[in-house]
């Protein structure tokens, strides 16, 4: 592949086009051997070489055909990451589309009579708007390409929940901790009622229990039940 990956990005699947693209470049090859051959045995009857010479350059020309189609069909690959879908193209230049998996829609395959005995069929992916639909034609294994990229999609979605739920558990660890600081900070020089107001702040501003308030403010559980109570704030799912 000759896309650099990204920092931890992870390749799930590369494929090629299927292997019946070779088909034709390697009849060439046999095709133009046999009859070099043939004209060879047949030479000395024939008294001439002329035809010899005619054959292997035939024979030449349809062997490096070969090795280009074969380079072009090991280069030429679809390749499923962690993060997107890449596309590479090209033998003497290249070609390199990507679609992110979060901005594909939809995927599909389809495979004729024969692809399904083949193994080959074409796989449609439809990304955002703007970008439209993309059809990739005589794909080896679709099916299996198809699957690997809605593995990868949930795999990336979750991936992106879990994250955003770690930061949003973070944030908010931090932002109680703060706010029971700051109560703590504000007991040694408080009166009643302020005490009062730092009970409810801590009870509106973090998911505390009661108990929990009741040692952070060096109160008791009943005072600050009370508390909360004349304030008329007090939730029944929490004590």
């Amino acid at each position: 592949m000759r896309t650099k990956l990204r920092n931890s990005e992870e390749v799930y699947l590369v494929t090629h086009h299927h292997w019946l693209t070779m088909a034709k470049p390697i009849s060439l090859v046999l095709i133009t051997g046999l009859a070099t051959y043939l004209m060879y045995a047949l030479s000395e009857e024939m008294n001439t070489f002329f035809y010899v010479w005619v054959s292997l350059i035939g024979f030449a020309i349809a062997f490096l055909y070969a090795v280009y189609k074969w380079y072009g069909w090991s280069v030429n690959i679809w390749a499923v990451t962690n993060y997107r879908v890449i596309e590479e193209a090209g033998v003497f230049s290249i070609l390199a589309k990507e679609s992110p998996l979060d901005k594909i829609n939809n995927i599909s395959y389809k495979q004729s009579f024969f692809g399904r005995m083949f193994g080959y069929g074409d796989v449609e992916i439809q990304t955002a708007a703007g970008e439209g639909m993309t059809i990739h034609r005589f794909i080896h294994d679709p099916k299996d390409l198809k699957d690997t990229i809605n593995d990868a999609k949930d795999r990336l979605l979750i991936a992106k929940a879990s994250t955003t739920k770690s930061y949003s558990e973070s944030s908010h660890k931090d932002s109680k901790n703060e706010a029971v600081l700051q109560a703590q900070s504000s007991l040694s020089k408080s009166d009643s009622n302020s005490v009062e107001n730092i009970i409810v702040n801590l009870y509106q501003q973090t998911d505390m229990e009661i108990a929990q308030i009741a040692a952070a403010v060096n109160k008791d559980k009943n005072y600050v039940i009370e508390v909360l109570m004349d304030r008329r704030i007090l939730d029944s799912n929490r004590g």
